[in-house]
């Protein structure tokens, strides 16, 4: 993303790197020894939005509050800069750690700034309920029913999440949930579409949305609650803002895609039962490549992109027709959560 910013850059060189101090609201660049704290003056409590940059490889970067407890991770894996979508809950003085970085000193650029919201963050939209169960629960709400609530809890603690309830001609309702008290719920990764609002069934602990899905179908998702509602809606920010809150479905007892919990990582399965096999994304021993890194800066734009490349291994003979193939989203997928199996 390319930040349209009037404030003046202030360059700050120091060797009491210890003392070093971010602030919100105005572009920073900054010295800074990895092996000392840089603290971060949080004023008030909102939706904040930034990046961070760096003229050298960044593998571990997060952020801590004043009781030493992590509170956001900006940086898991090797790159040299990251956007910020951070929900502050609370005013605090944070402190921004550098951990398993090589070089002595660190040249990094950082802003950060908060983003207006919306006086009323509630958001619940009608949605059609085409799930047998969701349907039978929501009944019983209306009838009074004071044990129908723990009842279906009960009922998706036994299977897990999501919700899928088969069909006829090879289709199944899927329904994805989400339970607590929250002002509004996403699942990012849904079925036709990627974002999907869930709705609350009749001001209850259940959120649900669900989808006709093949009976054959295989993906993953995360579930986003009290995401930032943003009182504007400039390039995309509020689609965006879901990165803010993204999450593994607690609910989900299937086994994650990924790890780690920076901006993309870790995410919860779903496999239904005519889903092809997946072997092929395991290791099957094979020789495997080569990933070499680059960064290309376009002289048309003041954000560099990095990009990859993957060569096979040698043992394999490429003629010079081989085919190339182009895998967008390298950092969030390829090059971190699936095994070289080329």
């Amino acid at each position: 993303m390319k930040w349209t910013i009037l404030t003046l850059l202030l360059l700050v060189k120091t060797v009491n790197v210890s003392a070093a101090t971010l602030h919100t609201n105005k572009p920073i660049s900054l010295e800074v020894n990895p092996s000392q704290d840089v603290a971060l003056p949080i004023s008030k409590p909102g939706y904040y939005r930034g990046y961070l940059r760096s003229k050298t490889d960044l593998d571990n970067v997060a952020i801590y509050n004043s009781q030493g407890v992590q509170v956001k991770h900006l940086i898991r894996s090797t790159t040299k800069e990251t956007e910020i979508f951070w929900l502050v809950e609370s005013a605090d003085t944070y402190v921004v750690k550098f951990d398993g970085v090589q070089h002595p000193k660190l040249a990094i650029e950082f802003f950060l700034k908060p983003l207006a919201l919306k006086k009323n963050q509630y958001l619940s939209p009608e949605a059609a309920i085409i799930s047998p169960l969701i349907k039978e629960t929501a009944s019983q709400l209306s009838r009074g029913n004071l044990n129908a609530e723990s009842e279906f809890w009960s009922k998706i603690a036994l299977a897990g999440t999501p919700l899928v309830e088969y069909e006829k001609d090879n289709k199944a309702i899927v329904t994805f949930l989400f339970n607590g008290k929250a002002n509004n719920v996403r699942v990012l990764g849904s079925p036709y579409g990627g974002h999907s609002h869930l709705s609350q069934l009749n001001e209850s602990s259940i959120w649900f949305r669900s989808f006709q899905i093949p009976s054959d179908s295989r993906l993953s998702y995360r579930i986003a609650p009290n995401v930032p509602q943003l009182e504007q809606d400039k390039n995309r920010e509020q689609r965006k803002a879901v990165l803010a809150t993204a999450q593994p479905d607690p609910l989900n007892p299937n086994p994650l895609f990924g790890q780690g919990d920076n901006l993309f990582s870790a995410a919860s399965t779903l496999t239904l039962a005519d889903a092809p096999s997946d072997s092929v994304t395991t290791d099957s021993g094979s020789p495997k490549g080569q990933v070499s890194h680059h960064v290309y800066q376009s002289p048309n734009s003041e954000l560099a992109r990095r990009y990859s490349l993957y060569q096979p291994n040698g043992v394999y003979v490429l003629d010079s027709d081989a085919p190339l193939l182009f895998l967008f989203d390298g950092d969030a997928t390829w090059t971190k959560f699936l095994p070289r199996q080329f």
